[in-house]
């Protein structure tokens, strides 16, 4: 997958990260987590508290919720799409960038499945 550390998936809005205790249990350091399902936690903080020093501390095992992330752009030189609407209207004109966007979001859902997700298994 294509990233820019750009933060963007790690600045505001943040709503607190989601994660599943195999994935808290990957992690270095301890969050302050509050439990909201079963085996599920979200991350509390204005900011990801695994972004330290303006990237990704654990970008290698970031859990699923940050893969799913997609700031928009599949080249360094691309703008940024700020909304859900304007990936899909990207994805429906731009075969090549769907095809990406597909490709990463099954990337992240195996790793969600190989991490406690459960979701359904992508064909």
């Amino acid at each position: 997958m294509n990233c820019f550390r750009c933060g963007d998936c790690c600045r505001a809005p943040y709503y607190g990260m989601m994660l599943t205790q195999e994935e808290l249990d990957l992690l270095p350091i301890k969050l302050d987590i509050v439990q909201v399902g079963k085996d599920r936690y979200r991350a509390r903080g204005s900011v990801c508290p695994l972004f330290l020093n303006s990237e990704c501390s654990v970008y290698e095992i970031r859990p699923c919720q940050c893969r799913l992330f997609h700031c928009g752009r599949r080249l360094f030189t691309d703008a940024k799409l700020a909304t859900i609407t304007e990936i899909q209207k990207r994805m429906e004109q731009d075969p090549e960038y769907r095809e990406f966007k597909v490709r990463m979001d099954e990337e992240a859902i195996k790793w969600g499945n190989a991490h406690g997700w459960n979701w359904k298994k992508m064909k």
